[in-house]
């Protein structure tokens, strides 16, 4: 007896020390698991691969009537197929019938047709990958081949026209940021002074601090340009020089903004001017400069305060 146990144990050990000598389970999925595993996670690219290559290693599964269906549904849908979107209604019909059998190379070949007159090349450009890999020897590989750079190309292009579609829109929006607090009705006055029946269209410092505030517009509006400028072509001293008063608001404080005269002989020059969110005043001759500023000396101030 002590013989024969001694065998067994030595049987055992053998075993133990040589797996592969003795009953073992194999790991590797099968083709219905990996489909299962694809419809759960249909963007991974290297799982669809893993599909088409378990399905080319063993006899090639028969394609399941779900996927015919949506195949041939696909063709009706392309065929009459007269705008961008009818070719995208063709392009998820065959999608859907690769989703019920990843391996089906004609319904990849027919998505990447149908995507590419969508105007989506980058699907395109993938369904005529997974059509080379599903069919690797197909009498038109190097024409597919051909078929998947060309929407390629196109597919960056159409990225980077979609990029800078998204910059100009965000442009746009700052720009419109910066001048929207100067949108809707202003108050315009001008700093006057009466002197002998004379009527002095400038302001010392204390004048301009007093009531010598006048009436020009009750319900002035600027103008803007497409690049963000505050613009006003209304002048009602001739003797100013200026044209237009230019503003440019600043990003993080468009109250901050620099004036500019554009002056009628040609030229700009940048003016004095003070803003908050409720009035602006500009001087088209008071020196920028505190250091150069008389407060005794008059200068021409206009006031904009939001009606």
């Amino acid at each position: 007896m002590s013989r024969i146990l001694k065998l067994i144990f030595l049987c055992l050990l053998f075993l133990n020390l040589n797996p592969q000598q003795g009953f073992s389970q194999s790991t590797e999925k099968s083709l219905e698991q990996l489909v299962f595993d694809l419809k759960s996670n249909p963007a991974n690219d290297t799982l669809r691969k893993q599909v088409i290559s378990k399905a080319l290693s063993q006899t090639p599964p028969p394609v399941p009537e779900e996927a015919e269906r949506r195949f041939f549904r696909g063709m009706a849908a392309m065929k009459n197929a007269s705008s961008q979107t009818g070719f995208k209604n063709a392009a998820s019909e065959f999608e859907q019938a690769i989703a019920a059998a990843p391996w089906y190379a004609d319904a990849y070949y027919n998505a990447g047709v149908a995507n590419n007159k969508a105007g989506n090349f980058a699907a395109a450009k993938k369904n005529f990958s997974f059509y080379l890999l599903a069919a690797p020897n197909a009498p038109d590989a190097s024409e597919v081949k051909a078929m998947v750079y060309e929407n390629e190309y196109l597919a960056e292009q159409e990225e980077k026209n979609q990029r800078e579609q998204r910059q100009a829109k965000a442009e746009q929006a700052r720009l419109e940021r910066l001048v929207q607090p100067f949108r809707g009705a202003w108050i315009t006055k001008h700093c006057l002074v009466s002197k002998r029946n004379e009527l002095i269209h400038k302001c010392n410092e204390k004048e301009k601090e007093g009531s010598h505030w006048y009436g020009m517009l009750d319900n002035f509006t600027f103008e803007f340009s497409e690049k963000g400028v505050v613009i006003h072509s209304y002048s009602m001293q001739p003797n100013w020089g200026c044209e237009f008063f230019y503003g440019y608001p600043k990003e993080g404080n468009v109250f901050n903004t620099r004036w500019e005269c554009v002056l009628k002989g040609g030229g700009r020059r940048t003016i004095w001017a003070r803003t908050s969110s409720t009035y602006i005043i500009i001087s088209p001759d008071r020196p920028l400069s505190d250091s150069a500023f008389n407060p005794k000396t008059r200068y021409t101030y206009t006031s904009y305060k939001k009606r």
